[in-house]
C-alpha cells in the first residue's frame, strides 16, 4: 500500500503523471490520510483537462475552483453515476445508474465480483464530464477504508470540509453540498429496460412464461482482473474498444484496452471416455496401495489401525476384480502365483503406480486377496441405475463464428448459457411435432477449438444529429468449434434424419450450425448413455462439467 507522501517525496521526471496515476480506477488507492491538504488539491486540479494540468499542487487555481459555484455543480453531478456495475460496456449507447450490492452467498467455483471488496466503482456516464468526476468519485485511502470524497462529505462536520475551507471553500457551499449528497442513495438501479442497448437474456420460469435478465459487467471484477493479468501476461488477451471515454473512467484509464482471461484446456489429446475398457488403476486404488505401504509407520490405536486396513483391503480387493476381469489369464485362470507375477508386471509398466510393483508386503496381500476372489462364488455386477432413460445424440456438430466471450471478463469456450438456449430452441422446434417432449438434461463434448480476434469495420452511419459519423468500434473474439451434445429426454417419438434436422437451431452464440453428411445418419435415434457416448465419431475431446470428479467410466 502506496502513501501520498511517498509519491510526492519520490524523485521523478513527471510528477503529475504520477499522480493521476494514483488517483485513476486500475489503480491501486493510495493512503492520504497524512496528507489530506495535498490530496484534496490534487483532485480539485484533476478536474481540469489534461492539457491543462501543468501543476497538480497548485493552490491558487484549487482555491478559485473551490469558489465557482457552477464548478461545484458540475462535480455534484457525477456522483449520481458512480456505478459498482457498467451498463455501457460493450455499448456505449447504453444508459442508466446501477450501484448494486450482492444478494447472497455464491458456490466457490462460480466467478463472481460478490467475492472481492464493495469498492472500486468508477464514473460511467458522459464523456464530456469524466475530467469533473475525479474530484467527488476518484477512491483512497482515508484511515484504513477505501472511500471517495462523494461519500465523507455527506457529514457537514467531517475533518475533510475543514481542510476544504481552508484551500477556500465558502461555508455556505459545504452546507449546500453536504445536504446534497446525503440526498443520493449508497445503492440505487435506475436502469430503463425499454428502447435501451443493454442486452437481454430470456429463460423459462415455468410451461408458460419467461424471466429477463440483463448481465452487465462488474468494475471491480474489470479492475482486479486488469491488475492480476498484468502479472500473467500468458492467460491475458488485450480487447479493444474505440470511444474508451464515452464508457466511463476505468475504461478511460487503461485506454479502451481491456485485459481478459484467455484460457483454454487442453482438448485434443484426451480420449472423451474408455467405456470399452475397465479402468482399474484409479485414483481410488492407488490410494489404497500407496496407504497400505506405509501403514507399518502409523503412529495410531491397534484397534484404529485395524478398521482402517480393513477399508484398504477392500478398496484393493476391488482393484482387482476390475483387473482379474480385463485380464486374459486362459490356463493360468486358478495358479494364483502367477496371477500375482502378471499382477506385478501390469503395475510395473504403470505410470503412477509402478514404484509399488514387487513390494513384499504388498505381493503377500496381493497373493492372499487374488486366491481370496478365486475361490469366492461369483457376484453379479451392480445394474446401473437410470436405464430406462432416452437419450438423443446431436454428434459433431460444426459451429464457426461463435462469440469466444462467455463473460465480460474472460475469452475462450463459448458461454454456457448459449448451449443452454440451443438446447431450449432445439425442444420448442420438437414440440411442434411432439408437444410432449422435454429434454431433462444435456452434456457437451468439446472436441476442438480455434478462438481469435476478428474486429469487424463498420460503415459510417448517422447519428442522432444526422451527421456521418464512424460509430464505435470494438475487438470482437470468435471461435470455430466442433462439438457433440447428449440430450436426456422424455416422451420422444422417433423422428427420421431429415425431419430431425429441420427441427435443429441454426445457429448458437451468434455462430453458425453445421452438421457433416456423414454425421447426419445418427441423428433422431433414442440410444442408451452408453451407446450414445460410443456413437460419437470423433474420439478426442473433454466433458464440461462443473464436478471435476466425474469421470465416464
Amino acid at each position: 500500500m502506496a502513501t501520498l507522501a511517498e509519491i510526492l517525496d519520490n524523485k521523478t521526471d513527471d510528477l503529475n503523471k504520477d499522480l493521476r496515476r494514483a488517483f485513476r480506477p486500475l489503480s491501486a488507492p493510495v493512503d492520504i490520510s497524512d496528507t489530506p491538504i495535498e490530496a484534496l488539491t490534487i483532485l480539485v486540479n484533476l478536474t481540469d483537462r489534461v492539457i491543462e494540468q501543468k501543476d497538480l499542487l497548485d493552490r491558487q487555481k484549487c482555491k478559485d475552483k473551490l469558489r465557482d459555484e457552477k464548478w461545484w455543480a458540475d462535480c455534484f453531478r457525477t456522483v449520481k453515476y458512480r456505478q459498482s456495475h457498467n451498463p455501457k460496456f460493450p455499448d456505449i449507447r447504453a444508459n442508466g445508474v446501477i450501484r448494486a450490492a450482492p444478494v447472497g452467498h455464491l458456490p466457490p467455483f462460480m466467478l463472481s465480483s460478490s467475492k472481492l471488496p464493495q469498492n472500486s466503482w468508477a464514473y460511467a456516464n458522459d464523456s464530456g464530464q469524466v475530467n469533473k468526476s475525479c474530484f467527488l468519485t476518484s477512491e483512497f485511502i482515508w484511515n484504513g477504508d477505501v472511500l471517495c470524497l462523494g461519500q465523507l462529505l455527506t457529514e457537514l462536520e467531517h475533518p475533510l470540509w475543514n481542510v476544504l475551507r481552508k484551500l477556500g471553500c465558502y461555508v455556505k457551499t459545504a452546507k449546500y453540498i453536504s445536504k446534497e449528497l446525503a440526498l443520493i442513495p449508497p445503492l440505487e438501479i435506475n436502469t430503463s429496460l425499454v428502447r435501451n442497448y443493454l442486452a437481454q437474456i430470456s429463460l423459462p420460469n415455468d410451461e408458460d412464461s419467461y424471466i429477463s435478465l440483463s448481465p452487465v459487467v462488474s468494475q471491480s471484477m474489470q479492475e482486479d482482473c486488469y491488475q492480476v493479468l498484468s502479472e500473467h501476461y500468458r492467460f491475458s488477451a488485450i480487447t479493444r474498444f474505440s470511444r474508451a471515454t464515452n464508457m466511463g473512467t476505468l475504461a478511460m484509464s487503461c485506454g479502451g484496452k481491456f485485459k481478459m482471461i484467455r484460457s483454454l484446456p487442453p482438448i485434443e489429446k484426451y480420449q472423451h471416455h474408455h467405456l470399452d475398457s475397465v479402468n482399474w488403476l484409479t485414483k481410488r486404488s492407488v490410494r489404497a496401495i500407496r496407504d497400505y505401504t506405509e501403514s507399518s509407520v502409523w503412529v495410531i490405536s491397534p484397534n484404529k489401525l485395524a478398521l482402517r486396513k480393513k477399508s484398504i483391503i477392500e478398496d484393493i480387493k476391488i482393484m482387482l476384480s476390475q483387473w482379474l476381469r480385463t485380464t486374459p489369464t486362459h490356463e493360468e485362470k486358478l495358479d494364483i502365483r502367477k496371477l500375482t507375477e502378471r499382477f506385478n508386471v501390469d503395475l510395473a509398466k504403470t505410470k503412477f503406480a509402478n514404484r509399488y510393483a514387487y513390494d513384499p508386503l504388498l505381493t503377500q496381500l496381493i497373493y492372499n486377496c487374488i486366491g481370496s476372489i478365486i475361490h469366492s462364488p461369483p457376484q453379479d455386477a451392480p445394474k446401473c441405475e437410470g436405464n430406462d432413460d432416452k437419450y438423443l445424440l446431436l454428434p459433431n456438430l460444426r459451429i464457426s463464428g461463435a462469440s469466444a466471450m462467455n463473460t465480460s471478463v474472460s475469452i475462450g469456450i463459448p458461454s454456457m448459457m448459449a448451449f443452454y438456449g440451443f438446447v431450449h430452441a432445439f425442444q420448442r422446434n420438437v414440440q411442434t411435432a411432439n408437444p410432449n417432449f422435454k429434454i431433462e438434461s444435456f452434456a457437451v463434448c468439446i472436441h476442438n477449438i480455434h478462438v481469435e480476434n476478428r474486429g469487424l469495420t463498420r460503415e459510417w452511419v448517422p447519428n442522432t444529429k444526422g451527421q456521418i459519423t464512424a460509430p464505435a468500434t470494438r475487438d470482437d473474439w470468435q471461435c470455430d468449434v466442433a462439438v457433440s451434445l447428449i440430450l436426456r429426454c422424455s416422451h420422444y417419438s422417433q423422428l427420421i434424419p431429415r425431419d430431425f434436422i429441420r427441427l435443429l437451431p441454426g445457429r448458437i452464440a451468434r455462430g453458425k450450425v453445421t452438421v457433416s453428411i456423414s454425421d447426419i445418419k445418427h441423428l433422431g435415434r433414442c440410444l442408451s448413455l452408453a451407446d450414445a457416448i460410443k456413437a460419437i465419431p470423433v474420439e478426442t475431446g473433454r466433458w464440461l462439467s462443473l464436478n471435476n470428479e466425474v469421470t465416464l467410466k
